[in-house]
């Protein structure tokens, strides 16, 4: 018992400095936040399981850092491991999962890498009509991101269906 006390006062501490880096991304200060959310990360990955919570929230926060710096190269790699372990330990219908294939499917929208990116956009396209139903506010964010998607890759014709559904 002494030992999960002791990771849990570990855990709110991990929380604290996550906290500050968090507060450092939303006003734009991404290289101040860096140190913080990445001894988030690392420390959470050493003391607690990568798959608990508190480990997939820093590595989504890390990856969320990374895009919004323009690293996408180093972003894709952490949202990777995000959908991996959302994947396996939330299972493919949980929002959060959700949440993150559609964000690998924008992060590689954001790199231009369309290809790769339409199985991801239709895959939370589709999870999130089954899941949430087609009025939901996330469906109707997966729709539009889909319409996106094929506008950039030239298919208009289709784009332009999605694009009518998510005006309905």
């Amino acid at each position: 018992c002494g030992g999960r006390v002791l990771v849990d006062e570990h855990d709110d501490l991990l929380s604290s400095i996550s906290n500050m880096g968090l507060l450092l991304i939303a006003q734009g200060k991404y290289d101040e936040a860096e140190p913080y959310t990445r001894e988030a990360l690392e420390a959470r990955r050493h003391v607690l399981r990568p798959e608990q919570p508190n480990t997939m929230t820093a590595t989504s926060e890390t990856d969320a850092q990374k895009k919004e710096q323009g690293k996408y190269d180093e972003a894709e790699v952490y949202f990777t491991e995000d959908l991996k372990f959302s994947r396996r330990v939330l299972g493919d219908e949980h929002h959060d999962t959700l949440s993150s294939i559609n964000n690998m499917g924008l992060l590689l929208i954001a790199q231009g890498k369309y290809d790769e990116a339409e199985p991801y956009t239709r895959e939370a396209l589709e999870a999130r009509r089954h899941v949430l139903g087609p009025d939901h506010p996330y469906t109707m964010m997966a729709i539009s991101n889909m319409g996106t998607l094929l506008k950039a890759q030239g298919k208009y014709d289709e784009a332009e269906v999605y694009f009518t559904e998510d005006l309905k």
